[in-house]
């Protein structure tokens, strides 16, 4: 992650036996801590301290964690257990060979695309760690140039989610044209589909 402040670095690993302390984890995943993750390290701790703000907020901490995962086909159950169990709010990078992707919670877990490289940035502007989550989680869902970060995160990802949701209906949907012959049911999913795009721009714009 670049441009975050020195005395943000923690880069402390944390042995995987700790989570059979203090996670509640079936037999299943269990194994899976086993077979599919290499390690598990915190980068780095985001605090009111470690970055000098002084503008009190509801987040408390943000943990930048990274985990080398050994296997492709690995139990996300498992990602989601470890973020849906720990009090701190976490953006954690599971690194694959030369590729990584960013994972966090907010109610259900959230994940960006598989890259080679994905360098988030760190917005000196930012003065508060709740601003701060917010500029990570939208940089990680790729919608920078959409979302409204004047709102606050619950707002921002019932927007993404709305627009995800009409995103996948116009694929469904385009797709079942193209499949169609009748000429009547086909115009009549094209109106359909045109409404599903008006909606789609409308969340887009605001």
């Amino acid at each position: 992650m670049n441009y975050l402040p020195e005395k943000t670095i923690v880069n402390q690993k944390i042995p995987k036996e700790a989570f059979y302390k203090n996670l509640k984890l079936s037999s299943k995943l269990k194994k899976s801590l086993i077979d599919d993750i290499e390690s598990i390290v915190v980068t780095h701790s985001l605090s009111n301290n470690s970055l000098e703000f002084t503008k009190a907020t509801i987040i408390e901490e943000i943990l930048l964690v990274t985990i080398v995962l050994k296997r492709n086909d690995f139990n996300i159950s498992l990602i989601e257990t470890i973020l849906k169990s720990n009090p701190h709010k976490i953006l954690l990078k599971l690194k694959f060979n030369n590729r990584l992707q960013y994972v966090f919670y907010e109610n259900k877990l959230y994940k960006s695309e598989w890259k080679e490289s994905f360098n988030l940035y760190y917005d000196c502007d930012i003065n508060s760690l709740d601003q701060l989550w917010l500029n990570l989680i939208i940089q990680v869902l790729g919608f920078e140039e959409i979302l409204d970060r004047n709102k606050d995160v619950f707002a921002v990802l019932e927007d993404y989610n709305k627009i995800k949701k009409l995103e996948v209906s116009i694929d469904a949907l385009e797709r079942k044209i193209y499949k169609e012959v009748q000429p009547k049911k086909k115009f009549r999913l094209y109106q359909e589909l045109q409404l599903l795009k008006q909606s789609l721009e409308e969340c887009i714009n605001g």
